[in-house]
């Protein structure tokens, strides 16, 4: 049984449309009954952010403080897909992720000693990305909004050794935004992707 670790970064959790549409990635992937599933939400995890000692590339592990953020290494370690759902803030990834991200570093890549290059801990490993923003088309993509968030994502986890098996970019997510047919079969789609690999 594979192993899947979702990270919801919404401040909505389940409510909002990230939820929403995690929540239908879980249930199709659930359905196979081939996944062992798993949800990390970063609103409600105590992690605080990298001072940036180094010390960490030299003893692979963080010691500024025992929190959340190994909690999350453990799981990362162990899980064979990892799902990101994050809501578009100012072109980015939110604050709650990038935070997250920035602690974990030694658990992400390790550096070459002899030529300093980055080399990655999770070869092998797939990912999904899910981005919503509250811009409507096509100022959404004129703008680069959920594009600047699923990019800084994918270059960020790509380094890493994650292969992207699928993305999705919703825009125009104001309040009562319902995911529609056409988003809900993208969904299905990535779902079915990830179990035929």
């Amino acid at each position: 049984m594979k192993k899947v670790l979702v990270v919801n970064a919404s401040p909505h959790k389940s409510e909002g449309v990230v939820g929403e549409a995690l929540g239908l990635l879980i249930e199709n992937l659930k359905a196979s009954r081939c996944f062992e599933i798993e949800v990390f939400y970063t609103q409600q995890q105590d992690v605080a952010p990298c001072t940036g000692c180094m010390s960490c590339r030299v003893c692979g592990s963080c010691n500024y403080r025992q929190d959340d953020s190994q909690v999350f290494v453990a799981k990362l370690q162990n899980c064979d897909i990892l799902i990101i759902g994050m809501p578009t803030y100012w072109a980015n990834m939110p604050g709650t992720l990038k935070v997250l991200i920035d602690r974990i570093v030694y658990a992400l890549i390790r550096k070459d000693e002899k030529c300093m290059i980055p080399v990655p801990l999770h070869k092998g490993k797939k990912m999904v990305v899910i981005t919503t923003c509250s811009t409507p088309k096509p100022l959404n993509f004129l703008f680069r909004q959920s594009a600047g968030a699923l990019s800084a994502v994918k270059r960020i986890f790509k380094i890493c050794g994650f292969r992207i098996c699928g993305t999705l970019q919703i825009a125009g997510t104001c309040r009562g935004y319902v995911l529609n047919d056409r988003m809900r079969k993208k969904i299905s789609c990535i779902a079915g992707k990830l179990l035929r690999s």
